[in-house]
């Protein structure tokens, strides 16, 4: 009995290892497929940091030459292309945070996204208030998606449901909670 259940301990563990390295192949050749749409594109990245499933394609935050760039790319007859491209901002600042926002028409994804260069914030609010296209008074307010990329750098963005207007207001606040820093109030 004893050796039954040993015998059946190792498969499993057999199995699971397995089915984890096909996983990690396949992600290894989804961001092979990635840089290969950049590259078709003639744009030029270091290194892509983050990958967000959206809409009918992804989401991806790259950098080039000390800046944050993003681009929407989909997949279209079984090859991944570059949709959009949404511009930069630099990866060091003198100020607390970077701002850039990105309005990809073609997919309608509208986004704000930039770099903290204040290591002490934790959290950040940004809302934004407009009159859309039919004269309604919009506001949003939503917390960004923070992302670790390398030596401290870190970014933030966040999906909008309507196109980006600046000026938005951003919030940022530290680990207690504490407003530290405003912007656009």
């Amino acid at each position: 009995m004893r050796k039954w259940v040993m015998f059946f301990i190792i498969i499993s563990l057999l199995a699971t290892l397995l089915i984890a390295c096909a996983d990690k192949k396949d992600d290894i050749s989804f961001l092979v497929k990635l840089k290969q749409a950049l590259a078709s594109a003639n744009t030029q990245y270091d290194k892509i940091y983050h990958v967000e499933p959206i809409k009918d394609g992804v989401l991806l935050f790259y950098t080039n030459d000390n800046a944050l760039y993003s681009a929407f790319i989909r997949e279209s007859f079984n090859k991944w292309e570059f949709v959009n491209g949404g511009g930069s901002t630099p990866l060091k600042s003198e100020t607390p945070l970077s701002f850039h926002g990105a309005n990809f028409k073609e997919v309608t994804l509208w986004l704000s996204y930039g770099v903290i260069s204040d290591e002490n914030i934790y959290k950040l609010s940004v809302e934004q208030d407009y009159t859309n296209m039919n004269m309604q008074q919009i506001e949003e307010k939503k917390n960004a998606n923070i992302i670790m990329i390398e030596d401290g750098i870190r970014f933030w963005y966040v999906i909008w449901n309507e196109p980006s207007h600046p000026p938005a207001k951003y919030t940022a606040f530290n680990a207690d909670g504490e407003v530290i820093y405003k912007r656009g109030f």
